[in-house]
């Protein structure tokens, strides 16, 4: 049994580590002057885990979800009459304006609060009349 063989063993067995033991078994069939070095297998290591558990927690989800219909980005029609172009619907598929919701909604609250509290104070030093 080779080094390789016994460290994706122990990855996928003991560790349960699939998505690294998915990339040490592509290195390994890879020739011996083509393999990366440590840092760049490393990488490619932990990218492949994450992207993984990333693929793994999605199917879970998605079969939780319980979704009548099983549709894919790829397949919606893009057309003028509809108004939506490839490269809208590439720019909206990629969730990013999710992560910007998230952020602006953490920042809001905080300037909201202090428009309310120069607000108060305004209201306060008002002359009564």
């Amino acid at each position: 049994m080779s080094d390789f063989s016994i460290i994706i063993e122990q990855l996928r067995g003991t560790l349960k580590l699939d998505g690294m033991a998915e990339a040490c078994y592509d290195v390994s069939k890879m020739p011996v002057h083509m393999r990366p070095g440590l840092e760049a297998l490393l990488a490619r290591m932990i990218e492949t885990e994450i992207r993984h558990r990333d693929d793994a927690r999605t199917q879970k989800l998605l079969k939780a979800a319980k979704l009548p219909i099983k549709a894919h980005v790829e397949d919606v029609i893009c057309s003028a009459e509809r108004n939506l172009t490839r490269d809208k619907w590439d720019a909206l598929s990629d969730c990013s304006f999710v992560r910007r919701v998230r952020m602006r909604s953490l920042q809001v609250p905080r300037e909201r609060e202090s428009r309310m509290r120069s607000l108060s104070w305004r209201i306060r030093l008002a002359p009564s009349g």
